[in-house]
């Protein structure tokens, strides 16, 4: 079973909103992208971390979920994703290109719809 992610996730560290010294190590945020698009985000959340989840493109559980640490928040998003991995890649496809969506579906029959 492969459990790595396709090539066009990745993972960034980003100083969080709630330092603004960027002087605290432990308050960063990491969110996961597909594409340039950001998805989730594992970040300080009061005293923990919590898991959110950004786009709107996709079906997403609704709400933060807390996570014990950042290694548990990245499986947690990384779990999640990887069964719905194809549709979000898609999701944000059809953001990116919105031509290829629409009346005349994927690539192979755009150009049945555009004509000769």
């Amino acid at each position: 079973m492969n459990t790595s992610l396709a090539p066009s996730f990745y993972w960034r560290e980003s100083p969080h909103d709630g330092d603004p010294f960027k002087v605290n190590p432990h308050r960063t945020a990491h969110t996961l992208y597909c594409a340039q698009h950001p998805i989730a985000r594992v970040q300080p959340s009061g005293l923990g971390l919590a898991v959110h989840f950004l786009g709107q493109t996709i079906d997403t559980p609704g709400r933060p979920v807390a996570v014990p640490t950042v290694k548990r928040g990245k499986v947690f998003v990384e779990n999640w994703i990887r069964d719905r991995e194809a549709s979000v890649i898609a999701a944000y496809q059809a953001q990116q290109f919105p031509y290829l969506s629409g009346p005349c579906g994927s690539l192979s029959t755009a150009r049945k719809c555009v004509g000769p």
